[in-house]
């Protein structure tokens, strides 16, 4: 009998891991067919603001619980400041991780970059 049970555990666990195997390449493969759409998806949610068409400073929302931007000022523009007292500084932010933004200040983006 405990020999049975063994043999059900040890099956048991071959298919987890064929699963997982055969789930990992499966996501290997939409994201090599998708690729190219993943990284649009991504870049269009970088666009998405509540104020368009001015590079002036936005009025964002700050949940204070989460630390979080509620609203999103539009790509490039300049949205806070930060301020840097023991190196005497005292920098624009900007929403926006290109070289164009990032020249003119600090930058932030909402996404990790896999590759542009």
């Amino acid at each position: 009998m405990r020999n049975s049970k063994n043999g059900v555990i040890k099956a048991a666990i071959r298919i987890i891991i064929v699963a997982l195997l055969f789930s990992a390449i499966l996501l290997g493969i939409v994201f090599l067919v998708f690729k190219d759409e993943i990284d649009q998806a991504i870049s269009y949610t970088d666009l998405i603001s509540l104020d368009k068409g001015n590079n002036k400073p936005v009025d964002t929302t700050i949940d204070e619980t989460t630390k979080r931007i509620i609203n999103y000022p539009e790509y490039g523009a300049e949205y806070a400041r930060i301020r840097i007292d023991k190196i005497d500084k005292d920098l624009p932010v900007y929403f926006g991780d290109d070289l164009t933004t990032l020249k003119k200040g600090v930058g932030h983006s909402s996404r990790k970059l896999l590759s542009r």
